[in-house]
């Protein structure tokens, strides 16, 4: 049994060594004969493997051009051009965001129209001091930033309790007239305003403006428009928003403002004294001495701080200033804000003074002398309109010169000294932002509607001011002009 089996083994293998004799004389062969190819000039033989691949490749080029595509491009062909895209957007938007935004309120890089010496020039000195707040319906301050504002106001004591302070044009006043009748643009101006059964009468002049000190002088008049007697309380006040100190003198039993002094750094010294009151003998004078953060709304103020006091005779309860406003924190007193109060019967007139810089080379108006410079500079203002629009020459009556007289004077007498931070805003930004600090030496497009400076209506207003002043025109346009971002 046992050699039965080892004959079959042995057969088994001598049957495999010769199939594997028969392998390896066809696969000597397949290569002799792929030799004689590659010596023939034919394809260099492949290993199996890479054959296998090359295949494959082709395989699945002929399924790409048959299916009708052209193939799976690269990631980075499409990923890198959106990162690109994406980033030129980004920078696009933020750079539009920073034009729009702080771009909108920086000054535009271009040289000013006036040097910075231009206050020393002898034509700005001679129109420091004018009415250049045409807000309010008699307000005087110089063409300087953060100073001294002077000012009226004005209320009817008819006993109804009403406090209705005239101060800043308002329509609701309901005024039947207001406006400059006669108004030079620099060194004078006279203004008619009819409340109801009172007329006052403002008139404005300055003098001696040099570089050593200055002077202007308003005279106030009130006339009965009825023959009822009419009571009327009249505030005249001074107030410094700027840099300085502020004192003040009483008289009449410590209730009658006679003088406020001090000094700015603009001006040196101060005073503003009321030289001259024809008022009723029973008149009832009282005044304010306070620190107030901002001139705005300063008759809200007046109205909030007034006390009832008892009137003469068969007067009504009289509300009246209540002198000095002792500061919150009990510490002293340095006010910025001084006024005088003086309740009276119809007519009565008041002289206004004031004076800056050495005083002993000024000579003030007051009195018979105002009077008299007020009557030259009314002929001299008729004539020189009649010079410059020779209306009365192309056959105008007098009626309607008047009326000329008035339009143009309520033109020239608008122009106004503003100071502070616009707000401005673009479409790319959701809230205003503020300008820089700017002066603007402008004329307004109305006193109660629009009492700021407006570039497209200056240019409409220039064209009949230059006829009259060359040198108005120069000043504002050139104030306007390094206004735009």
């Amino acid at each position: 049994m046992a050699k039965g089996k080892s004959r079959k083994a042995a057969k088994r293998e001598d049957g495999s060594r010769e199939e594997e004799g028969e392998m390896k004389e066809r696969s000597k062969e397949r290569i002799g004969n792929e030799g004689k190819e590659y010596d023939d000039g034919g394809s260099k033989p492949q290993p199996p493997v890479a054959r296998k691949q090359q295949r494959s490749t082709r395989n699945v080029r002929g399924r790409g051009r048959e299916g009708g595509g052209r193939g799976r491009m690269p990631v980075h062909y499409v990923v890198l051009p959106a990162l690109l895209f994406g980033g030129v957007a980004i920078v696009v938007y933020f750079g539009e965001m920073w034009w729009a935004g702080p771009g909108v309120n920086k000054p535009l890089p271009l040289p000013r129209a006036v040097s910075e010496t231009w206050r020393n020039d002898s034509v700005y000195l001679t129109r420091l001091w004018g009415t250049y707040r045409s807000n309010v319906y008699f307000g005087i301050r110089p063409r300087v930033p953060r100073s001294l504002l002077a000012g009226i106001m004005w209320y009817s004591n008819d006993g109804s309790g009403r406090m209705e302070i005239r101060h800043s044009c308002q329509h609701g006043d309901d005024l039947r007239q207001y406006g400059w009748i006669r108004h030079d643009g620099t060194s004078y101006g006279q203004q008619r305003i009819v409340d109801h059964e009172m007329m006052l009468e403002t008139e404005f002049l300055t003098m001696a403006n040099t570089s050593l000190g200055e002077t202007w002088s308003a005279r106030i008049r009130g006339k009965p428009l009825s023959q009822r007697p009419i009571l009327t309380s009249l505030i005249v006040y001074l107030f410094n928003e700027g840099k300085g100190e502020m004192a003040y003198r009483t008289s009449g039993g410590q209730r009658s403002l006679e003088e406020v002094y001090g000094h700015t750094p603009e001006f040196r010294q101060f005073r503003l004294y009321l030289p001259r009151k024809t008022v009723a003998d029973d008149a009832h004078h009282s005044y304010l001495a306070a620190r107030v953060a901002s001139p705005t709304h300063l008759d809200s103020f007046f109205k909030s701080v007034m006390v009832v006091e008892e009137g003469p005779r068969t007067w009504p309860p009289l509300p009246s200033l209540p002198g000095e406003i002792t500061p919150d924190d009990g510490g002293p007193l340095k006010p910025n804000l001084v006024a005088y109060q003086v309740t009276t019967t119809v007519p009565f007139e008041l002289d206004i003074v004031m004076e800056t810089g050495l005083f002993s080379t000024v000579m003030s108006v007051s009195g018979e002398r105002l009077s008299s410079a007020l009557e030259k500079k009314e002929k001299n203002f008729d004539l020189r309109f009649e010079d410059t629009f020779h209306l009365k020459e192309k056959g105008f009556n007098e009626s309607e010169i008047d009326c000329a007289r008035a339009a143009f004077s309520n033109l020239i007498g608008g122009i106004s000294y503003f100071f502070g931070q616009s707000k401005v805003i673009s479409r790319d930004l959701d809230e205003p932002v503020d300008y820089w600090p700017a002066e603007l030496y402008t004329g307004v497009p109305s006193r109660s509607f629009f009492p700021r400076g407006f570039l497209w209506d200056e240019g409409f207003h220039q064209l009949l001011v230059a006829h009259w002043d060359t040198s108005i025109t120069k000043a504002t346009s050139s104030s306007h002009f390094p206004i735009p971002s």
